[in-house]
């Protein structure tokens, strides 16, 4: 490492058989070889070290330090990275039984296309699916709320079933203003 870059190393003592069974990451990078070997180093960002010792934590005990809906969106990244897709699914269940807001709602719609598991977040995507239909459904009481949301959002609610309007001219008017809004330089 450079200077400017100093290498920061911590030493983690980890059962082998334990981190093998759970994740299909170290499964592979555990049974490359045929002695059992003393040491394994594995490279992270320094932003995610945090989320790595608690899906550690996670692997060995079955439980999070993390609460937060950032840091569990954290650890599930991190568990999607190092293949543990029960830490996945626990962290998808976790989000979902938190308290749900648009801005959560947004970036859970964006975990499908983020990860390698589709089907682990694809709970916790839905969920925030109907959060959005439900919340929107009526375009015209809450036009300038829903004209913010982005293009994830706009494509939740304009294909929507559930929307309550007088006419689908009412819809293509708000399509085309919140496409004038963003597209439109």
């Amino acid at each position: 490492m450079t200077k400017s870059h100093p290498l920061n190393v911590r030493t983690v003592n980890i059962s082998s058989p334990i981190l093998a069974a759970k994740s299909g990451f170290f499964l592979k990078l555990l049974s490359n070889g045929t002695e059992e070997q003393q040491y394994v180093i594995v490279q992270i960002h320094e932003s995610e070290k945090a989320a790595l010792m608690d899906l550690l934590k996670f692997i060995y005990c079955n439980s999070l330090s993390s609460k937060t809906p950032s840091g569990l969106v954290d650890v599930l990244m991190a568990a999607d990275k190092f293949e543990v897709s029960s830490c996945m699914r626990y962290c998808s269940n976790e989000l979902q039984n938190q308290h749900m807001t648009i801005e959560r709602a947004l970036r859970y719609l964006d975990l499908p296309s983020k990860v390698l598991n589709v089907d682990a977040v694809q709970p916790l995507a839905d969920a925030a699916n109907l959060f959005i239909i439900l919340r929107f459904r009526d375009i015209n009481k809450f036009e300038k709320e829903a004209l913010s949301l982005p293009l994830s959002g706009i494509k939740v609610v304009l294909s929507s079933d559930l929307l309550r309007i007088a006419s689908e001219d009412a819809v293509y008017d708000f399509a085309l203003k919140w496409a004038r809004m963003y597209c439109v330089s």
